[in-house]
């Protein structure tokens, strides 16, 4: 391809770029003559595109490349690390590099193959080993480059152990090094436990044995799963060991060795059951001081439900123990197990209502008005289950329409149909006005239907009410810019309306600059503390000039940020040094500050070098003036 193109285009770099990444999918690997990229062969491209580091380094993906490159890039670090990548080491390589152990070691990184045909004083050398080890996708590969002498070598099998845990099991590598380990290797229990964590070695007694006497080694066995080794008897008293045997094993059996020490360690028993099977019976072995203590044994039910049957009779009457049980056990499940005197206790019965609300309905206290006004606060469905007196009662039943409007269809029927209860309950749910069609026509309804949707406006049933200014002024007073969308047009060109909405938000602005009013804008700025973005809006208006700027900035600060970016008076240094006045005028008189520099919106990309430095000359010249006045 390369032949086709004349010598000035050969020279362009930006071209050869091209014609490279164009044919980018296609790579020969194998192929005699060295190829960068497609079909452009790297011998006929122009000797200062191949002393070009940051081309190569882009598109040349090829060690059979090296010779043609210049010799400045042959001796290049990174051109040559970048080579390394994509094959074993290469004639050529100066040797200096190659006697470098760093240079070594970030080949490797870059390439693990390039172990294989370092010299045998680097393959010898531990760090590039470790290296390799590390970098390696397939270990058996690289055993076997790898001197027979590392397989006699402790730290070097528990390193490699060490690797192969931190990626996904793979039997393969670690038979094939357990295979090659030394025989005396092949002993030492702690290689043998590695071993057994991969599921590549056989089942040794060596495991047991050393068990026998080392208590470190045999907590750390019965951190592995499935081991199914004994226990040593000396080590059966020992918290960690039963801990651990417990959840790797999950037998119980060695429960019964349990010491009268441990029987009386909360910790022990936390751990045990957070950590093992909840169905083992690990509580119920634990002295009664244990019991009760009230995190053990809500850690037991927590994990065992059964467990509830088995905790200790003063618990059941204890008011803390309760209250936290109830957050994890059903109401009706607690209330079976304790004394009367505390189903009646207000604060369990607060607890339990914010679970389930039925739990009121056999309770005394569903005819005591001051308890349930404050449990409704809780739950207001509990309204259900209260006696028929408080369902008649209108101070109870508004207390639960409050929370929750549905409620009102539990009220009595008499206040079911109250038109002011289900006006309140519909502020809070606005579906129940479904059950009320009779009231489809109240004006009440319908502004409260409107608030919670605006969008009826559009319907054809209210289309006509936004064009009505007593009740669309109304309904803006209380939703404030949300049904500003859906306001006549003939009310939004009303100027004097217009002066009435923006008294409830500063947000009720048109918006088309074109369609903005003088007054209306300066009304907005004075009441409201708005946002830039709608002061941006405003700052399009055709009647903005420097005086209505300034007298804006005078009772609105973010006005001094609205002119900042609207940027068409920053050249005129006297309206500049006005605006600056304003902003000290806000910081000290306002804020008992003195700011020696304009809010930290001048340092805004919006704003131009020039600008920012006039303003700051201007700002440090008044500064003592302006101090001076204040005092």
């Amino acid at each position: 391809m390369i032949e086709h193109f004349g010598h000035v285009i050969l020279k362009d770099t930006h071209l050869i770029n091209i014609l490279v990444r164009r044919n980018k999918g296609r790579k020969y690997w194998g192929c005699k003559i060295p190829l960068v990229m497609g079909d452009l062969t790297i011998s006929k491209v122009p000797l200062e595109w191949r002393a070009n580091k940051e081309l190569v380094l882009a598109n040349v993906h090829h060690e059979q490349c090296f010779p043609y490159l210049s010799d400045e890039l042959k001796n290049d670090r990174d051109v040559v690390l970048h080579l390394l990548r994509f094959g074993k080491l290469f004639a050529g390589i100066p040797d200096h590099f190659l006697k470098e152990k760093q240079f070594i070691l970030d080949s490797i990184r870059n390439n693990v193959c390039i172990y294989e045909s370092v010299s045998d004083t680097f393959r010898n050398d531990r760090d590039v080993i470790y290296q390799a080890v590390e970098r390696s996708s397939h270990l058996p590969e690289l055993f076997i480059h790898i001197p027979s002498q590392f397989f006699n070598d402790r730290e070097f099998a528990l390193f490699t152990f060490k690797i192969m845990g931190k990626r996904s099991p793979n039997l393969e590598s670690a038979k094939d090094l357990f295979n090659r380990l030394s025989p005396e290797l092949k002993k030492d229990p702690y290689i043998i436990l590695e071993g057994f964590k991969h599921g590549c070695c056989p089942y040794s007694t060596i495991i047991e044995e050393t068990m026998q006497n080392d208590l470190e080694f045999t907590r750390n066995a019965y951190n592995l799963n499935n081991l199914h080794l004994k226990v040593p008897e000396k080590f059966k008293t020992d918290g960690r060991v039963i801990l651990q045997y417990l959840i790797s094993e999950k037998k119980t059996t060695i429960l019964k060795y349990l010491t009268d020490d441990l029987k009386k360690n909360k910790r022990f028993f936390l751990d045990a059951i957070q950590q093992c099977d909840p169905s083992n019976n690990t509580y119920e072995l634990a002295f009664e001081e244990v019991k009760r203590d009230h995190d053990v044994s809500i850690a037991a039910i927590s994990r065992f439900p059964k467990m509830l049957d088995k905790i200790p009779h003063e618990l059941k009457q204890n008011k803390s123990f309760v209250l936290r049980l109830l957050k994890i056990v059903k109401p009706n499940k607690v209330f079976s197990l304790i004394r009367n005197e505390l189903k009646t206790d207000q604060d369990i019965m607060i607890q339990a209502i914010r679970e389930s609300a039925d739990i009121i309905k056999t309770s005394e206290l569903k005819s005591d008005k001051t308890f349930v006004m404050k449990a409704l606060k809780f739950n207001p469905e509990i309204l259900k289950h209260v006696s028929a007196e408080l369902k008649n009662d209108r101070e109870v039943v508004s207390i639960a329409v409050q929370q929750d409007g549905q409620s009102i269809f539990h009220a009595s029927k008499g206040l079911k149909n109250e038109r002011d209860l289900i006006l309140l309950a519909a502020s809070n749910s606005i579906s129940v006005l479904d059950k009320y069609s009779s009231l489809s026509d109240d004006p009440d309804v319908i502004e409260l239907m409107i608030r919670k949707q605006p969008s009826l406006l559009q319907s054809r049933k209210f289309k006509h009410l936004a064009k009505d200014k007593e009740f669309m002024l109304k309904l803006i007073s209380k939703t404030k810019h949300f049904c500003f969308y859906y306001l006549a047009d003939e009310l939004k060109a009303d100027k004097s309306f217009m002066l009435q909405v923006v008294k409830y938000d500063g947000y009720t602005l048109p918006d088309c600059p074109d369609k903005l009013d003088k007054d209306i804008v300066r009304e907005t700025l004075k009441l409201h503390d708005i946002n830039v973005n709608v002061l941006g809006l405003a700052a399009k208006a055709p009647f903005i000039d420097e005086e209505f700027l300034l007298e804006s900035c005078r009772y609105n600060m973010k006005c001094i940020y609205m002119t900042l970016r609207l940027g068409k008076f920053n050249t005129n240094e006297p309206f500049l040094a006005s605006l600056a006045m304003e902003n000290l005028r806000f910081k000290v008189l306002e804020k008992g500050e003195a700011g020696r520099n304009l809010l930290p919106f001048i340092t805004s990309p919006l704003v131009s070098f020039e600008m920012y430095t006039t303003t700051n000359k201007i700002l440090n010249k008044n500064y003592s003036l302006t101090m001076g006045n204040h005092h």
